[in-house]
């Protein structure tokens, strides 16, 4: 029988059992980034560890290979691999974390269902430890996480445990049968790039001047480069366009920034954006809210 936890701050006290989910949204600021004790290299002998990354300035290392995500993207690290996050610059970072001990594995295979297929053969293969979903399945994505969230936190007030764990399990098992329906499908297209050559850099570029990026064509200037070749190149390793690429790091530091207490106007000035309204529809297309909103959920307001 799988035992279900669902508890915060997992990977600072992690329980015994089967099978954990996560649910953080922190803002990073000078000091967390810098503290060795949340942040250094390590593995889990008898866990799988998933990442669901959604915002923020981070990149993860893996047996010294290093990659940055983009919203929607599964990180996975196997039993035994070395990990850790390197967080960029001040920011809200948030991300679902998943963890399997080698034993859930081994009892739903028994059972029929290889639930981390993709995993497995993506390492056979030598591929990349990132599978990027496409724009309609991360979004089921979303909503199942979302879902499991919502009957998390309401679980201790009205929702009888036993019936709320069921509930999470179930969500459980369909995001994962999407997680391989969207791998064993759509193939190598949606992974990252190696961690090396013209799309590494071009990622790298974007990371460290997108807030003064006014042009695109600046990326393909910098690294001597022809823009449409660059620009086609881009799209077809990293499934997102540039323009695309661009924004969600814009996004991501806007969250910061309504966080800690600026107006939309101002998280919109301060993240590189021209144009409120676009601002505005922009956060709106990938949060399902407006920042306004946005803004007052983390501050509690009605």
């Amino acid at each position: 029988m799988i035992t279900l936890h669902w508890r915060p701050k997992l990977l600072a006290n992690l329980p015994q059992g089967e099978i954990f989910f996560d649910f953080l949204d922190t803002t990073e600021t000078e000091e967390t980034i810098s503290n060795t004790s949340r942040w250094f290299d390590h593995s889990h002998s008898d866990y799988y560890e998933f990442w669901l990354y959604l915002s923020g300035e981070i990149r993860l290392l893996k047996e010294g290979e290093l990659y940055t995500p983009i919203s929607g993207d599964i990180l996975y690290f196997a039993p035994g691999e070395s990990h850790r996050g390197i967080v960029q610059k001040p920011c809200m970072l948030s991300r679902v974390v998943m963890m399997l001990s080698c034993e859930a594995v081994r009892a739903f295979e028994a059972d029929g269902f290889d639930i981390i297929g993709f995993c497995k053969d993506a390492s056979l293969q030598g591929k990349p430890c990132v599978l990027r979903m496409p724009e309609k399945e991360q979004q089921q994505m979303i909503q199942l996480i979302s879902e499991s969230r919502a009957i998390v936190d309401n679980m201790a007030i009205a929702s009888p445990k036993l019936q709320g764990d069921a509930a999470v399990y179930g969500n459980f098992l369909r995001l994962f049968a999407l997680l391989n329906e969207v791998y064993f499908t759509c193939g190598n297209q949606l992974f990252t790039p190696p961690s090396t050559g013209i799309i590494r850099e071009a990622c790298d570029y974007i990371d460290a001047n997108y807030l003064g990026i006014e042009n695109l064509s600046e990326v393909a200037e910098a690294l001597h480069v022809n823009y449409s070749y660059l620009s086609s190149k881009f799209s077809k390793m990293m499934a997102v366009t540039m323009t695309d690429y661009l924004n969600y790091r814009k996004i991501s530091r806007s969250r910061f920034l309504l966080a800690s207490g600026n107006s939309v106007s101002e998280a919109c000035d301060a993240s590189g954006f021209s144009s409120i309204s676009y601002y505005i529809k922009l956060f709106k297309k990938l949060y399902g809210i407006t920042p306004g909103a946005y803004a007052m959920q983390l501050h509690g307001e009605k």
